[in-house]
């Protein structure tokens, strides 16, 4: 019988099934066998005894496995498991992205935040530090996500000038209270982002946009001035992936509650398989950028380490939106 790939499959846990089916054959276990000769070509209609007499390698595995899941070959799986989701048609990036286009973005702005939320660009950005930093009010940048900054302060300017001459990498941190002009690290919320910077606007108002892309969270440890601007030292803040009774229950009302909401977007179909392929942790980051919720509510999102309790906070927060 075929078995159908789950919505989010592995490539270690399909060569991990693999080994177990390589396992049992040599344990000489019988359901093994059965496997094999519904399977695999070579070993049809061959009796329990042929079949444990078969020369069979972990690559015979990995195609026996490869053809319950119906594909030819265990490279054809391969390939269908790690390819990227196709990048969704413009008006779906519109529909998704609407949290940031309604905040009086510019067309220029707006068409450049489109263009770069489809760059399938994800490889990791090389950082040497101490960073630019770069303080925003009003919002908290969220990993995962592509976002329209305004900048008018001259060391904001000034950190753009420097990340746009190195590697291009910011430090982005939220800030406490946003009538603080020159914010010191205590001015900062102690969780943020490194950040990619993907393009630079300026508009026909001589107004200065950025876009970005969060890549991960980081901690700040400390700041320091430097040529008219403010560099930030950071530690790395891993999010813990721990067990919780209720994790399985919460992941799938997230699922089932995003899903809903999705499928009202232009496109929501494709848009569907993107959030179906993304893991626990992309799945609540992506949840909690467009949720509709304060800044505050951001930030303590941000510094929770526990996945379990960010997850239950992202379901708390969907049903009192909904």
């Amino acid at each position: 019988m075929r078995k159908e790939l789950p919505v989010r499959p592995s490539l270690e846990h399909l060569k991990a099934q693999a080994k177990d089916l390589f396992s049992s054959f040599r344990r000489g276990e019988k359901e093994a066998f059965a496997r094999i000769r519904e399977s695999l070509p070579a070993a049809a209609g061959r009796s329990d005894e042929r079949i444990r007499a078969m020369s069979f390698a972990l690559h015979d595995a990995q195609s026996v496995i490869a053809r319950e899941y119906g594909f030819a070959s265990f490279a054809e799986l391969r390939e269908r498991v790690t390819e990227p989701p196709a990048a969704p048609p413009r008006e779906t990036l519109r529909a998704l992205l609407a949290p940031f286009l309604g905040m009086a973005v510019p067309r220029e702005v707006e068409d450049a935040l489109v263009g770069a939320w489809s760059d399938t660009n994800r490889t990791p950005i090389s950082v040497e530090q101490p960073l630019p930093l770069l303080a925003i009010r009003n919002a908290v940048l969220v990993v995962g996500s592509v976002a329209p900054l305004n900048i008018g302060r001259p060391a904001s300017i000034a950190a753009i000038d420097a990340a746009k001459s190195g590697a291009g990498a910011l430090a982005v941190f939220a800030q406490r209270n946003d009538t603080v002009e020159s914010p010191s690290a205590a001015d900062l919320h102690p969780v943020g982002c490194v950040a990619r910077l993907l393009s630079t606007v300026k508009t026909p108002d001589r107004g200065s946009w950025i876009v970005v892309r969060a890549q991960a969270w980081a901690r700040l440890e400390s700041i320091e001035s430097h040529g008219g601007y403010t560099r930030a030292t950071l530690a790395p803040f891993a999010v813990n992936h721990d067990a919780a009774d209720d994790f399985d229950a919460l992941e799938q009302k997230l699922r089932e509650k995003l899903s809903s909401l999705v499928l009202r977007l232009p496109g929501g179909e494709q848009l569907l398989q993107m959030t179906d392929r993304m893991t626990t942790p992309e799945l609540t980051d992506a949840a909690i950028a467009n949720l509709p919720c304060s800044v505050q509510e951001k930030a303590t999102y941000a510094s929770e380490p526990s996945l379990a309790a960010r997850l239950r906070r992202v379901v708390a927060l969907l049903e009192d939106a909904a």
